[in-house]
């Protein structure tokens, strides 16, 4: 069987090595909570532009493309509930 290198990190980690934040985290559980960035900013709150900054830093280091993806990959290995 030959292994593939996959571009997404575990959820272990990611939150072993410290790579996303509790703030991060949080954020993360916010808009699966909300299920929108705008009523996310506001339950948070930060401010609409403030909360897309954050969201490209926490794509960037999850390797995905798409806030929903950096959300789905959260419910899916653990890191929200």
């Amino acid at each position: 069987v030959e292994l593939v290198d996959c571009p997404v990190a575990s959820a272990a980690t990611i939150i072993k090595q410290g790579l996303l934040t509790e703030n991060e985290r949080h954020l993360l559980q916010r808009l699966a909570d909300y299920g929108s960035m705008q009523c996310a900013a506001r339950a948070i709150p930060r401010s609409y532009t403030t909360l897309k900054r954050e969201l490209a830093t926490i794509r960037e280091k999850l390797g995905v493309h798409t806030t929903l993806q950096a959300v789905v990959w959260a419910l899916r290995n653990g890191v929200i509930r």
